[in-house]
Order: structure tokens, then sequence, then C-alpha cells
């Protein structure tokens, strides 16, 4: 499993709430499934979102666990 995921460090927002909110946050590993995120703060997000990285991809996102600053996604399909 290992072998397919890829260290990236790219800069993203989340953008939840009709699209109103965003936060930053640093997409830490991702695959083609899912990522892994720090957050700027310890702050619970909700658990649906659109994950707009910064030179790259928007992803439908799901939240899988949350443990401080860090979270993992699963990717939904558009």
């Amino acid at each position: 499993r290992q072998h397919r995921r890829a260290r990236t460090l790219k800069s993203a927002q989340i953008v939840y709430n009709n699209h109103n909110c965003l936060a930053d946050c640093l997409v830490i590993n991702t695959s083609e499934n899912g990522a892994a995120l720090q957050m700027n703060d310890f702050f619970e997000y909700p658990a649906k979102f659109l994950l707009k990285v910064h030179h790259g991809p928007t992803h439908r996102c799901e939240v899988c666990w949350q443990r401080g600053n860090k979270m993992g996604v699963r990717f939904l399909e558009s």
C-alpha cells in the first residue's frame, strides 16, 4: 500500500457551508482514493467538504479520521 501513496506537500483550501467558509491546509500525502491533510488549527471540520488544491484538482471529500490538526479524507466520486 505504501507504494501507491505520493508525498505531496501542496497547499489547499477546505470549502464548506455553502461554499462560504474557507480554511487553509496542507496536503501531506495523496493516493487515488484520498489524502492526508494537516490543518492550521484544531477545529473540528464537517464530515463532507470540497478540497481545492492550489494548482491542482478540486475533490469532494469525506472525513475518515481526525486527530489533532491532522485529517484523513476519502475522495468521493463526482
